[in-house]
Protein backbone atom coordinates (compact mmCIF):
# COMPACT_ATOMS: atom_id res chain seq x y z
CA UNK A 1 0.00 0.00 0.00
CA UNK A 2 2.63 2.57 0.93
CA UNK A 3 4.48 2.37 -2.44
CA UNK A 4 0.96 2.55 -4.27
CA UNK A 5 0.84 6.40 -2.02
CA UNK A 6 4.39 7.14 -3.06
CA UNK A 7 3.52 7.13 -7.00
CA UNK A 8 0.23 8.73 -6.56
CA UNK A 9 1.97 11.41 -4.60
CA UNK A 10 4.60 11.77 -7.08
CA UNK A 11 1.95 11.90 -9.66
CA UNK A 12 -0.13 14.28 -8.18
CA UNK A 13 2.62 16.45 -7.52
CA UNK A 14 3.71 16.44 -11.38
CA UNK A 15 0.36 17.70 -11.44
CA UNK A 16 0.58 20.31 -9.81
CA UNK A 17 3.55 21.57 -10.54
CA UNK A 18 3.19 25.49 -11.23
CA UNK A 19 0.15 25.89 -9.49
CA UNK A 20 -1.27 26.43 -5.67
CA UNK A 21 -3.32 23.85 -4.52
CA UNK A 22 -6.92 24.45 -3.02
CA UNK A 23 -7.86 21.23 -0.73
CA UNK A 24 -11.79 20.48 -0.32
CA UNK A 25 -13.44 18.38 1.82
CA UNK A 26 -16.85 17.80 4.01
CA UNK A 27 -16.80 19.64 7.41
CA UNK A 28 -16.49 15.87 8.94
CA UNK A 29 -12.92 15.44 6.92
CA UNK A 30 -11.61 19.62 8.01
CA UNK A 31 -8.80 18.69 10.07
CA UNK A 32 -7.43 16.05 6.64
CA UNK A 33 -7.93 19.11 4.26
CA UNK A 34 -6.11 21.64 6.86
CA UNK A 35 -3.37 18.77 7.10
CA UNK A 36 -2.54 18.94 3.21
CA UNK A 37 -2.79 22.18 3.33
CA UNK A 38 0.03 22.43 5.85
CA UNK A 39 2.18 19.74 4.44
CA UNK A 40 2.11 21.59 1.07
CA UNK A 41 2.84 24.95 3.24
CA UNK A 42 5.78 23.56 5.31
CA UNK A 43 7.15 20.57 3.02
CA UNK A 44 6.88 21.62 -0.37
CA UNK A 45 7.00 25.55 0.39
CA UNK A 46 4.54 26.26 -1.73
CA UNK A 47 1.05 28.61 -0.95
CA UNK A 48 -2.00 25.90 -0.54
CA UNK A 49 -5.57 26.76 0.91
CA UNK A 50 -8.27 24.89 2.33
CA UNK A 51 -12.10 24.75 2.64
CA UNK A 52 -15.69 22.83 3.62
CA UNK A 53 -18.56 21.99 1.73
CA UNK A 54 -20.79 23.76 2.10
CA UNK A 55 -19.43 27.22 3.09
CA UNK A 56 -17.10 27.49 -0.03
CA UNK A 57 -20.25 26.93 -2.28
CA UNK A 58 -21.65 29.80 -0.50
CA UNK A 59 -18.84 32.43 -1.52
CA UNK A 60 -14.97 30.74 -2.66
CA UNK A 61 -16.74 29.33 -5.96
CA UNK A 62 -18.21 32.64 -7.48
CA UNK A 63 -13.90 33.39 -7.32
CA UNK A 64 -13.43 30.87 -9.94
CA UNK A 65 -15.99 31.66 -12.52
CA UNK A 66 -13.66 32.96 -14.77
CA UNK A 67 -14.99 35.89 -16.17
CA UNK A 68 -13.47 38.89 -18.06
CA UNK A 69 -10.02 40.19 -16.89
CA UNK A 70 -10.58 37.74 -13.33
CA UNK A 71 -9.51 34.42 -15.75
CA UNK A 72 -6.31 34.98 -14.95
CA UNK A 73 -5.92 34.75 -11.22
CA UNK A 74 -7.29 31.66 -11.34
CA UNK A 75 -5.07 29.99 -13.62
CA UNK A 76 -2.60 29.06 -10.87
CA UNK A 77 -5.35 27.04 -8.79
CA UNK A 78 -5.53 23.48 -8.77
CA UNK A 79 -8.63 21.91 -6.77
CA UNK A 80 -8.37 19.15 -4.89
CA UNK A 81 -11.45 17.38 -3.70
CA UNK A 82 -10.86 14.79 -0.18
CA UNK A 83 -14.11 12.74 -1.09
CA UNK A 84 -15.36 10.40 1.10
CA UNK A 85 -17.95 7.51 0.65
CA UNK A 86 -19.34 8.11 4.04
CA UNK A 87 -19.94 11.62 3.45
CA UNK A 88 -23.82 13.28 3.40
CA UNK A 89 -25.43 12.48 -0.02
CA UNK A 90 -25.68 16.58 -0.09
CA UNK A 91 -22.63 16.90 0.50
CA UNK A 92 -21.39 14.45 -2.00
CA UNK A 93 -23.85 16.21 -4.76
CA UNK A 94 -22.34 19.18 -3.66
CA UNK A 95 -18.35 17.93 -4.46
CA UNK A 96 -19.86 16.94 -7.60
CA UNK A 97 -21.11 19.52 -9.20
CA UNK A 98 -18.39 22.47 -7.89
CA UNK A 99 -16.01 20.10 -9.75
CA UNK A 100 -18.27 19.64 -12.76
CA UNK A 101 -18.61 23.46 -12.99
CA UNK A 102 -14.82 24.11 -12.00
CA UNK A 103 -13.85 22.08 -15.31
CA UNK A 104 -16.53 23.50 -17.21
CA UNK A 105 -14.77 26.97 -16.67
CA UNK A 106 -11.50 25.84 -17.44
CA UNK A 107 -9.90 24.74 -13.97
CA UNK A 108 -8.42 21.27 -13.62
CA UNK A 109 -9.78 19.77 -10.98
CA UNK A 110 -8.11 16.47 -8.42
CA UNK A 111 -10.96 14.15 -6.96
CA UNK A 112 -8.72 12.02 -4.36
CA UNK A 113 -10.91 9.46 -2.95
CA UNK A 114 -10.10 9.03 0.92
CA UNK A 115 -9.54 4.92 0.84
CA UNK A 116 -9.27 2.46 3.40
CA UNK A 117 -11.37 -0.13 5.56
CA UNK A 118 -12.63 2.13 8.01
CA UNK A 119 -12.21 5.63 9.07
CA UNK A 120 -8.75 5.60 10.82
CA UNK A 121 -7.47 3.73 7.33
CA UNK A 122 -9.01 6.48 5.50
CA UNK A 123 -7.09 9.12 7.65
CA UNK A 124 -3.72 7.41 7.46
CA UNK A 125 -3.75 6.46 3.94
CA UNK A 126 -5.09 10.16 3.12
CA UNK A 127 -2.42 11.96 5.26
CA UNK A 128 0.59 9.53 4.03
CA UNK A 129 -0.52 10.59 0.18
CA UNK A 130 -0.22 13.85 1.30
CA UNK A 131 2.84 13.27 2.72
CA UNK A 132 4.26 12.29 -0.42
CA UNK A 133 2.87 14.69 -2.90
CA UNK A 134 4.08 17.50 -0.76
CA UNK A 135 7.64 15.92 -0.60
CA UNK A 136 7.65 15.32 -4.59
CA UNK A 137 6.40 19.17 -4.60
CA UNK A 138 9.52 20.23 -2.21
CA UNK A 139 12.28 18.39 -5.27
CA UNK A 140 9.85 19.22 -7.97
CA UNK A 141 11.06 22.98 -6.93
CA UNK A 142 14.54 21.96 -5.46
CA UNK A 143 13.58 22.84 -1.89
CA UNK A 144 15.17 21.08 1.71
CA UNK A 145 11.55 20.11 2.94
CA UNK A 146 13.17 20.01 6.82
CA UNK A 147 14.09 23.65 6.44
CA UNK A 148 11.52 26.08 7.55
CA UNK A 149 14.53 29.18 7.02
CA UNK A 150 11.44 31.79 7.27
CA UNK A 151 9.77 30.20 10.81
CA UNK A 152 13.35 30.01 11.92
CA UNK A 153 13.73 34.01 11.18
CA UNK A 154 10.82 35.09 12.97
CA UNK A 155 11.47 33.26 16.07
CA UNK A 156 14.79 35.00 16.07
CA UNK A 157 12.90 38.22 15.94
CA UNK A 158 10.65 37.63 18.35
CA UNK A 159 12.89 36.83 20.96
Amino acid sequence: MMIGMRELGKSLAEKLAGRVPLIYSSTVNLTLAYNWKIKFNETGKIPAFSNVFPELNHNEMAGFDRQGGTKELSDKIYPIILHNDADDERIKLRMNLTAELYTDRGLPVEVVPLSGGNTLEKIFNSLLLADWTAYYTARHYGVEVEQVAMIEELKKKLR
